[in-house]
């Protein structure tokens, strides 16, 4: 389906590859060539041409050598225009009045890596003639073709478990895993409206949907699942439109049960869409709220739409992590809830996900 622009709460390289080359270029003596004696003395300039094949260690017109760094290859002449082309290496110690014609590349070290001429950029490495960013593949996690076992992935240069704690979050199989309810306590109207006692979730082929209410209502989907031990980080999402016809106070709405008639007398509005941890062993719709995932309080997308464009929330900060950890071992409750005081609005959602990383 069709994906509006993502919304995050909170969150969770490409390589350059640089050429380096060497060419070798012949060196152009554009003097005459001169002649060694037998006792290594110059004998002066020799204008004939060298003949064809002859090569030694004829030196070239400014060419000074000193001690062991010498110029240590051998040139060979060129037979029709009496120049030498320069084969050698420069050793240390060694000046050279001419240019070999060698690019000197140099590597800066730190900041990249290379093997059989691929060059990447930190953090990623040259595995296998590709770069990888050994920081986070899980086939090359810490270093090349050291991979994660199993399902785990790698995170800082270390595999670690992940675990998906929601099942049949995108409901592709419809609302398998998942129960609802419509709270039974609710007033016998609101404002002339009947109350909707009709259970209003259904599979909209991939998400949930709360259809066209008759009136006030307040419907709940949950589902429980167990809290591993050993958690690194956690990360829920959701994707989600609401149309409410009035502005939602979801702070306001502690019980999921509709208040149209404003019978706590507080004047605030009562309506809400909001998705908690409670206790699975207290009332679903009373509760109390043992931690906040999300409260989106605004309108988002067109739940009526055959495609509806969907926003995603997206929580990923210290509290989630922190108050899972203190539930290890422990049983809890998802709840997606929606108090309807206020008639009509609309609710889609997909992809519910509450995702977890093991030590």
């Amino acid at each position: 389906m069709t994906r509006a622009p993502i919304i995050e709460t909170g969150v969770r390289f490409g390589a350059g590859l640089l050429a380096l080359g060497l060419c070798g270029c012949p060196e152009t003596d554009d003097g005459p060539a001169a002649t060694t004696g037998t006792d290594g003395s110059t004998e002066g300039t020799d204008s004939a041409v060298t003949p064809p094949g002859v090569t030694g260690p004829v030196p070239t017109d400014g060419d000074t050598s000193t001690g062991s760094g010498a110029d240590s290859g051998s040139e060979t002449a060129d037979p029709d225009s009496g120049s030498a082309t320069d084969s050698g290496t420069t050793g240390p110690g060694t000046t050279d009045g001419t240019s070999d014609g060698a690019t000197d590349s140099t590597d800066t070290g730190s900041s990249s890596s290379s093997s059989g001429g691929l060059v990447c950029d930190a953090p990623e490495e040259n595995c296998n003639d590709e770069c990888v960013d050994t920081t986070m593949s899980a086939d090359h996690c810490g270093a090349c073709n050291d991979p994660c076992p199993g399902d785990d992935i790698c995170v800082e240069s270390m595999c670690v478990a992940e675990q998906e704690l929601i099942a049949n979050g995108d409901f592709g199989s419809g609302l398998n895993h998942w129960m609802t309810s419509n709270n039974p306590d609710q007033v016998a109207t609101c404002d002339g409206a009947p109350d909707d006692e009709l259970f209003v979730f259904v599979d909209g082929g991939g998400f949930a949907f709360n259809g066209p209410s008759t009136g006030p209502s307040s419907h709940v989907i949950y589902q429980d699942f167990d809290v591993p031990m050993g958690i690194a980080a956690a990360t829920f999402s959701i994707e989600y439109a609401q149309d409410p016809p009035m502005p939602l106070d979801p702070a306001n709405v502690q019980t999921i049960i509709k208040d149209c008639l404003d019978e706590n007398m507080d004047g605030a509005s009562e309506n809400a869409f909001r998705i908690d941890l409670v206790d699975p062993n207290d009332d679903v719709f009373v509760a109390p709220i043992a931690f906040e995932v999300a409260t989106p309080d605004m309108s988002a997308g067109d739940p009526l739409a055959v495609a509806p464009m969907l926003v995603n929330i997206t929580v990923a900060d210290g509290a989630l992590l922190a108050y899972l950890q203190g539930e290890e071992g422990n049983t809890l409750r998802l709840r997606i809830a929606q108090v309807e005081s206020t008639i009509p609005w609309n609710i889609a959602f997909d992809d519910v996900s509450l995702n977890v990383e093991l030590n």
